[in-house]
């Protein structure tokens, strides 16, 4: 396949020209969920291959679409891939010329990914990175979107002293404990951890325990996360997180607690002592969704800006989308999963 629009070229990145899109996002240091390296690590836990839509002009790359279709009820579907906040468009377009000519770039490249994409499939649905702030050629091509929320912050020496007080408390309590923090590179104990809170609030996990083993040491091989685990008194694990990061920024990936030792606060305590890592320093956490008010408000202590991102989705038409959300709803019901 091969688009023009506008002397833009789109068309499917063929095996022998990855290194060309690994360049893309090294040298522009764009979000590792745009990265070959997460795609892979994706297709091998999902089994589900991966495709980028390349965008480019004379020869120069301006972003694409990276995405791994599959069949959902029986309909070509884009979906996004477990553990995976942000997906889909990512663009490049910085240079030294007039903001009116940046937004009309946008929009051509825009469009001319949404001509394939509502081609190539019945439903879509992505999470866009706060990077992806214009989504108005996707609502003028009949996308729904739902706005979604985060929090970001600055890891600086004195991060600390944003955190409101009611953090501050449990943080002190903790302390007062002796809890202590431990770097690993052993998930055995994440694992489970994640898993219990998954079904401590009653949802099914997205991967399962075996399938998330692969997730988590393959992250961990490819040295774009870091584990750590809160410890008590005794030396034993009482909560675990493993972060993802790329040149700018540490996200939020997994984490859990044994729910025995919560009175504790395993994981502000855990948070905290990480984000003072010198190691860290410099770069920006995020929180990867503050969605849901219990989580809002936890994550909404640590003193973060809200950012918007956005849930983007496409039917062919309404006869899909009714049958799409119909099996939703019956997945839903079937699996207890919110």
């Amino acid at each position: 396949m091969h688009e023009q629009s506008a002397k833009y070229n789109l068309y499917d990145l063929q095996p022998q020209e990855e290194s060309k899109w690994d360049n893309f996002i090294d040298s522009n240091s764009l979000p590792i969920f745009f990265s070959l390296k997460w795609a892979r690590i994706i297709r091998d836990t999902t089994n589900r291959p991966y495709k980028v839509l390349l965008i480019e002009k004379n020869g120069q790359i301006f972003g694409g679409f990276l995405h791994w279709p599959h069949k959902k009820y029986g309909l070509d579907a884009v979906t996004p891939p477990p553990f995976t906040p942000y997906f889909g468009t990512i663009l490049n377009l910085r240079a030294n010329t007039k903001n009116s000519t940046l937004i009309a770039r946008h929009q051509q490249c825009n469009d001319l990914l949404i001509k394939e994409l509502k081609k190539r499939f019945d439903f879509i649905r992505f999470l866009g990175h706060p990077l992806l702030a214009d989504i108005r050629p996707y609502l003028w091509n009949g996308f729904d979107v739902q706005p979604l929320y985060t929090y970001r912050f600055p890891l600086k020496h004195n991060v600390d002293m944003q955190y409101n007080t009611t953090l501050k408390r449990q943080i002190r309590k903790s302390e007062r404990e002796n809890l202590s923090l431990q770097s690993n590179t052993e998930p055995d104990a994440l694992v489970r951890f994640v898993l219990d809170s998954y079904l401590a609030h009653g949802l099914n996990p997205p991967l399962d325990e075996q399938a998330l083993q692969v997730f988590s040491r393959a992250l961990l091989k490819e040295g774009i996360a870091r584990l750590f685990y809160v410890l008590n008194s005794s030396g034993e694990k009482i909560g675990g997180m493993l972060l993802t990061h790329d040149a700018n920024t540490v996200y939020y990936s997994l984490s859990g607690i044994n729910r025995a030792y919560k009175h504790l606060n395993p994981m502000v305590f855990l948070l905290d002592r990480v984000f003072r890592d010198k190691r860290l320093s410099g770069k920006e956490f995020d929180f990867i969704g503050a969605n849901t008010p219990v989580l809002e408000q936890f994550k909404r202590g640590f003193g973060g800006r809200l950012v918007t991102y956005f849930h983007l989705s496409f039917y062919k038409n309404a006869l899909i989308k009714n049958m799409v959300r119909l099996n939703d709803l019956r997945l839903k019901h079937r699996t207890g999963r919110g």
